[in-house]
This record gives C-alpha cells, sequence and structure tokens, in this order.
C-alpha cells in the first residue's frame, strides 16, 4: 500500500513542483517506503541492521516526522484535523531509536500469517485440558528458537 501510495503521490508531485502539500505528501510515502526497504534488506544476514542501514533507518524516520509534521500543521491552520495517527508515529519513534540498534524492527514483526495468538490457539486446542498451560508455553518456546535459529544461519 505505502509503495503504492508512494508512487501516486510522486507522481502528482513530480507535476506540481511549485505545489508544497504535494511534496511533503510524496516526503512522506517515500520515507516510510525507504524505512520499510531498509529493514527488509538492510542487515547483515542476522537480525541486526548495518551501521549504515542503522543510519538511513534513522534519517528516513526524521524526514517522515517532518514531513507528516508540516502537513498536520497545514490541517491545523486549516482547521481540518485529519492526521489523527499519533501513537502510531510515537511507536515508529521507539522501533527505529530504540529497537533498532539491536534488532532489526522487521524480525520482531507479527504478521496475520504469524499471529502469535492463533498459533497459541493452535497449540491449546490440541492438548489436553489437564497440561494446556505447560504444554503450550514449551511448544511456543521451542517454536519461536528454531524460528530464530534459522534466521540466525
Amino acid at each position: 500500500m505505502a509503495q503504492w501510495l508512494e508512487m501516486i503521490t510522486l507522481k502528482v508531485a513530480s507535476e506540481n513542483p511549485a505545489n508544497t502539500h504535494a511534496q511533503m505528501r510524496a516526503a512522506v510515502f517515500v520515507n516510510l517506503v525507504t524505512m520499510r526497504k531498509v529493514m527488509d534488506h538492510g542487515g547483515n544476514g542476522h537480525v541486526q541492521l548495518a551501521p549504515c542501514n542503522l543510519e538511513i533507518l534513522q534519517k528516513s524516520n526524521y524526514l517522515f516526522h517532518s514531513a507528516h509534521n508540516w502537513l498536520a500543521m497545514e490541517s491545523l491552520e486549516a482547521n481540518k484535523l485529519l492526521w489523527k495517527s499519533r501513537p502510531k508515529h510515537h511507536k515508529l519513534d521507539h522501533l527505529v531509536y530504540d529497537v533498532a540498534p539491536q534488532t532489526n524492527p522487521i524480525k520482531l514483526s507479527c504478521y496475520m500469517d504469524e499471529d502469535a495468538v492463533g498459533k497459541l490457539k493452535k497449540l491449546a486446542m490440541a492438548s489436553s485440558p489437564q497440561n494446556m498451560g505447560e504444554y503450550v508455553l514449551s511448544r511456543y518456546a521451542s517454536y519461536i528458537c528454531v524460528r530464530w535459529l534459522r534466521r540466525m544461519e
């Protein structure tokens, strides 16, 4: 979705070079896509980002926030309060500045096909009620360990 929005906003920005709103809107998506690409392909083969890619991630985060802030200020001035994403931006800052120096945030992500609750439910359904807690926790711990070991190879 972000890549598609990047393509659309870049097209509009290139057709309207004097339109600051279009340029800032494109900057939001360009930097979101850059951050995602760095997290997808910027590792050292394990679970950490290479130092040069960590720097790109942090700069893109800063530029993303700067462009988004400009759009939010424009929205406030026009009395159109449409930018309701501050809590998610706060989490993004924590991912980029607190988590990323130690571990690539994408390695900690949970997608629909990797839903932790879904995995736990399947494990619970396969166990008897008498030992469900111990069974679920030990199986899930084993599952996570195997996944991490495979990624570190």
